[in-house]
């Protein structure tokens, strides 16, 4: 596994390059800021996130829960940055999205694939984003 500043490093180059292929991956967004706190310069020791969790971000049937708020439940990455995520750290299910006319991610298009089943109940309380208190 890469260290955590160059794990930032890489994901941030694959969401500058943007969306492969028109299509954008959903990840639980406190997975995701728990992730980018850890690989931060001011990690100061954070423990590592663990594997991804976007189970809770679906219903009983697979489809995508309603009422999911962008950034309170889930965020979007590229396709690559989301790869890399899930190499590195596991998880899942991979939840792929079409983006469309604007940059606009069409929710009514993702599809799970692989990876835990449903769990409905995303925390949406996200870790701090600050540096911790030893190294402030």
């Amino acid at each position: 596994m890469e260290p955590p500043e160059a794990q930032a490093r890489l994901v941030a180059d694959a969401e500058k390059a943007g969306y492969d292929n028109d299509t954008a991956c959903l990840i639980n967004s406190r997975w995701l800021a728990h992730w980018r706190l850890w690989s931060s310069r001011d990690a100061c020791g954070a423990p590592a996130p663990g594997a991804i969790d976007n189970a809770c971000l679906l219903a009983g049937d697979g489809t995508l829960q309603g009422g999911l708020t962008w950034r309170v439940h889930y965020d979007a990455v590229p396709e690559a940055a989301w790869r890399l995520l899930a190499r590195w750290h596991g998880g899942g299910p991979r939840l792929a999205c079409a983006v469309v006319a604007g940059g606009r991610i069409a929710l009514e298009t993702c599809r799970a694939g692989g990876g835990a089943p449903a769990r409905p109940g995303c925390p949406v309380a996200p870790p701090p984003m600050t540096a911790c208190a030893a190294c402030a």
